[in-house]
């Protein structure tokens, strides 16, 4: 086998020469990764190169090929003398294996796997646990590899993917490490018995519960959520205090979840705190104010709070109304209902489950003129159980936009009156007809969803093959798979012209990074070139074609994710076409950005963020960079917080100057910017100015309402503070307040800054008395600031000023 490859690669270089072997097969690569077609000559000639980086590239790319001839490949460089190579090889060979119909195959896949899991490379042994359990394989094996392993990092792997094996050893066995000395293990354990349910994880919570290590608690609390444990209720309660934010978010969240058990157990203290936190506006740390809210609606309590968030609309305040639903408010439900905003017709229709009259009031929804308001109705009435409302589901398969006809479709499926396949046919080929879309490739999933294939359904599965969407070609093929019709892989799309692929190659050999400013501050992002040049490239060009500015984040889920990207801001929209998966081992650990997908190969604009560590998402997800500085803006980022805009640029990711909220010390933003150091040091106040306001006989008070990020606001709040500084005991000004808000001008509690809203900063207001007398916007009316200030007091003190513009 190996002089076979290696007489074609010989071959392959030869007749590159001219051009430049190395570029050539970089963009050939690139080529074969877009298109999905598997070019044998290629990926064989990288398989050979003595260049390591061209055999892992091949390695990694065969697992996207469901054909023996990609099997072969993978099955020869599991044997590589590099490590990393095996490790890409092995897990490529846990994607194919699900899906190699001969068993022979099947048999000498399974046993490079169990080799490589005694392999010498911890890397190797960590992507052959990955892909063991990614092939579904039984857990003995995995199990006795386990009790070997000496790597703590190596066997923590092994435990986390557990959970995805086959057989009924495991949880026993992981049961046991969740009392092991390593906080590693300990989560790793608890992550699969978290993920499976069952009396071993039950039995571990309530010493976990207790854990040391705060995300071993968290992940606890997600344990108790998941399964609704409400015998646990009481140990979750003590929680709610804990020293870490999102081990108190999951706390709340989880009892939240167990309803009527949480209602007993949170009382008195606990209570009064849940109503604080709704009542307080707290923009640095929006997921607790969410979770609260959660947990009101859950326990029946602090219903004028949840009243008045309703008013104040946003995240928390959709939610809200949720929790009032939840404790049998009507009115304000029915009241939104009627609301001439879209955005609070959504939120009441997400509450319609909680409401007596539901059936009857989706009904009315259903006609909503607004999109979203109709493609949220549409998943409520598959989830009410409700039979009835299936005539009027059908109605929304003729609907204009293709999200919701979907949507209707999926809750037809959901309440067991699925439409007729020749109808789900028309619906394919009316979508096919335009850009790529999820809808596509999403129908194409209903129509092989029937545990039989209808003749209809069967013949657009078999047209589907060859559609000219890669990602709707392998969905087909797939559904017929699982139907037991095993057909040829896809061929793949014809591809761009090979100059493109230079193109692309050439980006991905430079460090890239993005910067992500948005509402609420700036984040970095590096962006992971070498794993996914295709994917960066085509996300760097969105961001320069400016596609990003003003979209919005329109899914945040605390402890877990927020995401954007999506132009159409529900979740259903992307840009027109489909980007392969790129994927890697990397972990998604806190702080990863990955792009979120709608099955295999449908990546496009929509991004992601995790919050935590999320291991399910590894090897599964194209993962496309880091958060370099930032990270706590994006975990204060709320649901509907707009993307001003995403830049791409080459070299190492800048840090973004911070966005603070509420009240701010001059120490601080002096040691954390220097730029406000030097303005102040550096300027000189017009004597002239200063002299008059020496001779103030009254005292005032400034209030400001500035932007960290905002240039002006470090320009003129140092010159404030050097005219002050300046004056001394005779500066008229007592005080002087610093207030940060956000790139919205969202400020701070009214309590805090009651002079109306701020619609450019900086804003200095000078008040006596605590009444305002004058403010200062942005940049002084005259030529100094001084002088704006001379002029505002003037009246008050009786001064009689030059005209302006004459000193």
């Amino acid at each position: 086998m190996r002089q076979g490859l290696a007489v074609v690669f010989l071959g392959f270089v030869s007749s590159l020469a001219a051009a430049g072997a190395q570029d050539e097969l970089a963009a050939r690569l690139l080529q074969v990764a877009e298109t999905r077609s598997f070019d044998a000559e290629t990926v064989l000639a990288a398989a050979e190169s003595p260049e390591v980086r061209w055999r892992r590239s091949a390695a990694k790319l065969v697992g996207h090929f469901r054909q023996e001839s990609a099997a072969r490949v993978a099955l020869q460089l599991a044997r590589d003398p590099n490590p990393e190579v095996r490790a890409e090889a092995v897990a490529s060979l846990g994607r194919l294996a699900p899906w190699l119909s001969q068993p022979s195959w099947q048999t000498r896949v399974r046993k490079a796997l169990t080799t490589a899991l005694a392999d010498p490379a911890p890397a190797v042994r960590e992507a052959a646990a990955w892909a063991w359990a990614a092939a579904g394989e039984a857990d003995s094996v995995l199990l006795s590899a386990v009790s070997r392993e000496r790597e703590l990092a190596v066997r923590a792997a092994m435990l986390r993917e557990l959970w995805r094996t086959s057989g009924n050893q495991w949880p026993a066995v992981a049961l046991r490490y969740t009392r092991a000395g390593q906080a590693e293990l300990r989560w790793a354990a608890l992550w699969s018995l978290s993920r499976k349910g069952g009396g071993e994880v039950e039995a571990s919570l309530p010493e976990l519960l207790r854990d040391p290590e705060p995300q071993v608690r968290l992940l606890a609390c997600e344990a108790v959520r998941r399964h609704r444990l409400s015998g646990l209720a009481s140990s979750v309660v003590a929680l709610l205090a804990d020293s870490e934010e999102g081990v108190r978010v999951a706390a709340m969240n989880a009892l939240a979840e167990l309803g009527e058990g949480a209602s007993q157990v949170v009382t008195g203290k606990a209570l009064r705190e849940l109503d604080q936190l709704i009542a307080r506006e707290d923009l640095e740390h929006p997921h607790l104010r969410v979770a609260a809210v959660r947990l009101a609606g859950a326990t029946g309590c602090c219903r004028e709070a949840l009243r008045s968030l309703v008013e104040e609309g946003g995240w928390a305040g959709g939610e809200a109304l949720l929790a009032l639903a939840r404790q049998g408010v009507r009115e304000a439900v029915e009241q939104e209902l009627a609301s001439p905003d879209p955005f609070f017709r959504r939120w009441a229709v997400l509450a319609l489950p909680h409401h007596p009259k539901n059936q009857e009031l989706v009904v009315k929804a259903l006609a909503d003129p607004e999109v979203a308001v109709r493609l949220a109705t549409a998943e409520v009435a598959g989830k009410l159980g409700a039979a009835a409302l299936s005539a009027e589901l059908t109605k929304l398969l003729s609907d204009p936009d293709s999200a919701v006809r979907l949507q209707a479709a999926e809750s037809l499926f959901a309440l067991g009156r699925p439409p007729d396949p020749t109808i789900l046919v028309k619906l394919l080929e009316q979508e096919l007809s335009g850009a790529a879309s999820e809808t596509s490739v999403d129908l194409v999933r209903l129509l092989g969803k029937p545990q039989n294939l209808t003749p209809e359904a069967a013949s657009a599965l078999e047209k589907a093959r060859y559609s000219r969407f890669p990602a709707v070609a392998l969905a087909a093929w797939e559904e017929l798979f699982r139907h037991g019709r095993v057909r040829a892989f896809p061929t793949g799309a014809a591809g761009k012209p090979l100059a493109a692929y230079r193109e692309i190659a050439a980006f991905a050999a430079k460090p890239r990074y993005w910067e992500v400013v948005t509402v609420r501050g700036t984040f970095t992002v590096a962006l992971d070139t070498e794993e996914a040049p295709i994917t960066t490239y085509n996300l760097c060009q969105l961001a320069e074609k400016k596609f990003f500015d003003n979209l919005t984040f329109h899914r945040v889920v605390s402890n877990f994710v927020v995401q954007g990207g999506d132009p159409r801001g529900d979740g259903w929209g992307g840009p027109g076409f489909f980007l392969p998966d790129e994927l890697s081992r990397k972990p998604f650990a806190a702080g990863s950005v990955g792009m979120a997908l709608a099955g295999p190969d449908t990546g496009g604009s929509q991004f992601f963020v995790t919050l935590t560590d999320q291991p399910h998402l590894t090897g599964r997800y194209p993962r496309v960079g880091t958060v370099a500085s930032g990270f706590e803006v994006v975990r204060r980022l709320q649901m509907g917080d707009r993307i001003l805009r995403i830049r791409c640029g080459e070299g190492a990711p800048p840090i973004p100057v911070p966005v603070w909220y509420g009240p701010l010390s001059v120490e601080k933003l002096e040691r954390e910017i220097s730029e406000f150091r030097q303005n102040r040091e550096s300027y000189q106040p017009d004597s002239q100015w200063l002299s008059w306001l020496r001779k103030a006989t009254s005292k005032y008070n400034v209030v400001v309402a500035m932007g960290t990020w905002c240039s002006d606001s470090r320009e003129q709040v140092p010159k404030l503070l050097k005219i002050h500084e300046v004056l001394g005991q005779q500066s008229p000004f007592s005080q002087i307040t610093l207030l940060g808000v956000d790139r919205g001008k969202k400020v701070v509690p009214q309590a805090l800054f009651p002079f109306g809203p701020v619609e450019r900063v900086p804003t200095m207001v000078v008040t006596f008395g605590g009444a305002e007398v004058g403010r200062v916007v942005e940049t002084p009316l005259s030529p100094t600031l001084e002088e704006d200030l001379v002029r505002i007091l003037a009246p008050l003190e009786g001064w009689e000023l030059p005209e302006e513009g004459h000193h």
